[in-house]
């Protein structure tokens, strides 16, 4: 343990000082606000040109698709992707969490800057629809954007149009960021998808469910909610904290422990059922639960409270984990 210690202590000086890294952050937002002065001089001149060029660039370019789950029901459902990609002052943050549903795709990430931690979500619909507090308006990569206040915490938040058809917004994670800090962030966001750390890869969805919304947690979780193709998916169900409609279905993969969440209360009782090439399958006394051991500490769990039960154990066996 002393050995470890003076490790450490020895290591302590190469580690990068958080206060000149916010220090830096600021005095980018600093020569960032000078380039402004500075491209508002000339943009005042070239404006007539440059709104003609990119009028015509936008109606040749077509309007990108919107974000969304990769589904061809029945049949193999994949994981969707990251729709972004992060330089800039968003440089080092990491993803920790995900959600792909039918209103848009949104992820938090920590890092370390002036915005502490950040939220970010894509979609097709204004995020500025109905919204009444005070603005102040910015450019993103020269196009409008807006910061406002939201929440009870008094934290600002900016949106903007990234591409034609498509909305963003990243919430600051503390009160006390800056509507410049946020352009520079919103500035470091591309629409250029990447694969997202998924555990859950793939399964296969009968028919009679479509994907309402997939969830990922770093790698170590993943949770999918299924429910009847009549249930709108502009309004999906969420988990944990209850499903709306207990006609759904909701499958997860992790490792460790296996969770044994009792469903209807007191069921904890699982039975083999079957062997198969991915793993041995159980399932609860009342059919309502069904789960596969993937490994050594793998496993996939599918569950619904009144929803068509007989689909979990093909569920379980169709999932592909990575």
């Amino acid at each position: 343990m002393d050995e470890l210690r003076e490790a450490l202590l020895a290591r302590e000086p190469l580690a990068p000082d958080p206060d000149e890294m916010l220090a830096a952050a600021g005095r980018r937002v600093e020569r960032h606000r000078a380039r402004r002065r500075v491209a508002g001089a000339v943009a005042a001149v070239a404006v007539v040109v440059a709104g003609v060029t990119t009028g015509m660039s936008l109606l040749r370019s077509p309007a990108p698709e919107a974000p969304g789950l990769t589904v061809a029901a029945p049949g193999a459902v994949s994981a969707p992707e990251l729709p972004f990609t992060l330089s800039g002052e968003l440089t080092g943050y990491q993803v920790t969490n995900w959600t792909q549903s039918g209103t848009g795709f949104s992820a938090e990430l920590t890092g370390i800057s002036v915005l502490g931690s950040v939220e970010i979500w894509l979609g097709t619909e204004d995020p500025e629809i109905g919204q009444t507090s005070p603005v102040t308006a910015v450019e993103v990569n020269g196009g409008p954007a807006t910061v406002r206040t939201v929440g009870s915490h008094g934290q600002l938040r900016i949106s903007w149009q990234p591409a034609p058809g498509r909305w963003a917004t990243i919430l600051a994670g503390v009160s006390g960021a800056t509507a410049e800090a946020l352009e520079l962030a919103a500035e470091g966001l591309s629409i250029k998808p990447v694969p997202a750390e998924a555990l859950l890869q793939s399964l296969t969805v009968p028919g009679s469910l479509s994907v309402a919304s997939w969830t990922g947690y770093s790698g170590a979780l993943d949770t999918v909610v299924l429910c009847p193709v009549d249930v709108p998916s502009k309004n999906p169900p969420t988990f944990p904290g209850g499903l709306s409609n207990t006609s759904c279905v909701t499958v997860q993969a992790g490792k460790g422990d296996a969770p044994y969440a009792p469903l209807p209360a007191g069921n904890t009782s699982f039975k083999e059922v079957e062997r198969t090439r991915n793993g041995d399958v159980y399932l609860s006394d009342d059919h309502r639960m069904a789960l596969r051991r993937v490994g050594a500490d793998g496993w996939v769990l599918a569950q619904t409270e009144h929803g068509d039960a007989s689909v979990l154990p093909e569920l379980v066996i169709s999932a592909k984990v990575g």
